[in-house]
């Protein structure tokens, strides 16, 4: 952020820099700024989808469903064949469980890029809320086999695992996702449920 901070002082009409201080401000929780920021990122490059991609992402974060498919909307108007665009407005269509619509969208972001594990792991989660485990399950193994270091994809895929009453393969991912994260609290907590099952307390 230091750098970010300086960068604006020295150039306060550089879009970008408003961009990644918001992505900042946004990996740190602190959603009021990201969005302050990417208001002014927006304001400076209309016509740059990414600004109005990353505006609809803090307002998703936020909660402000309608508005981050407007922005959304308008960052596909002008970047029509942007994955990264139609998982976000997947990941909103899923919010409003207007399942169907939001399975499109993650169809539509992997058919543009195969290669990225995240639309399969946002799919799982239509998936795994209508209770089609199966389904989840073989979205999650595209999901890790692409990126086998993401601690939300072995976390969610352990959950689908303790769902279909399989413990062990539960307990491996939700011990793989700590490995690679010991802070990652949410997995604590599914690991815990599992033990919880299995007796052992």
């Amino acid at each position: 952020l230091e750098d970010l901070n300086r960068a604006i002082e020295l150039n306060r009409k550089d879009g970008l820099a408003f961009a990644q201080r918001s992505a900042a401000h946004l990996e740190l929780g602190e959603l009021d700024a990201a969005l302050a920021d990417a208001n002014k990122a927006v304001k400076l490059e209309p016509e740059f989808a990414a600004s109005h991609a990353h505006r609809g992402n803090v307002r998703l974060a936020r909660g402000e469903l309608d508005q981050a498919l407007r922005d959304l909307d308008e960052a596909l108007r002008l970047d029509p064949q942007n994955p990264e665009v139609h998982d976000h407005r997947g990941r909103a269509l899923r919010e409003r469980s207007e399942f169907a619509k939001a399975l499109k969208e993650f169809e539509v972001a992997i058919r543009l890029d195969p290669s990225r594990g995240t639309p399969y792991r946002n799919r799982s989660e239509v998936w795994f809320d209508q209770a089609r485990y199966d389904r989840a399950l073989a979205d999650l193994n595209e999901a890790v086999q692409r990126e086998p270091g993401s601690t939300r994809s072995l976390n969610a895929r352990g959950a689908v695992y303790a769902k279909l009453g399989k413990p062990e393969q539960a307990l491996a991912d939700f011990n793989a996702a700590l490995n690679l994260d010991p802070r990652f609290a949410l997995a604590y907590q599914n690991r815990s449920g599992v033990w919880l099952l299995l007796g052992k307390y």
